[in-house]
């Protein structure tokens, strides 16, 4: 157990690791500003993907054999393309969605857009 722990921690220290999974963190915060229609479907899509990106970016980064780390960072940048799309569109469907005037917009649209800027 203790040997997964170390190895578990060696690998977030992976800077793509831990830049996905800062994403991760930052996307999942941002979730509470889309609206309900979107939350399930776009979101969940997004989440979705950076999930995958990450257990790319860990296969990646703990395969010895460098035809392996080769196909999981290419599937990985594949990955990562559709994801800076979907989130693009969550950008412009959440800054449709708080166009209505509240109190809280504009720390929301912030908070999105520098999700979108992490990505």
């Amino acid at each position: 157990l203790s040997r997964e722990r170390e190895r578990g921690s060696a690998l977030r220290k992976v800077p793509i690791v831990s830049s996905v999974y800062h994403l991760y963190e930052s996307f999942h915060e941002c979730l509470i500003a889309f609206p309900k229609s979107e939350r399930y479907s776009l979101g969940a899509t997004c989440q979705s993907e950076i999930l995958e990106l990450l257990r790319l970016s860990l296969r990646a980064a703990s395969s010895t054999k460098p035809s392996d780390k080769a196909a999981y960072v290419n599937e990985a940048s594949v990955r990562l393309d559709s994801l800076r799309l979907l989130l693009s569109l969550c950008v412009k469907t959440v800054n449709a969605f708080l166009t209505r005037p509240t109190s809280s917009s504009i720390p929301l649209v912030v908070k999105l857009d520098a999700c979108w800027e992490a990505g």
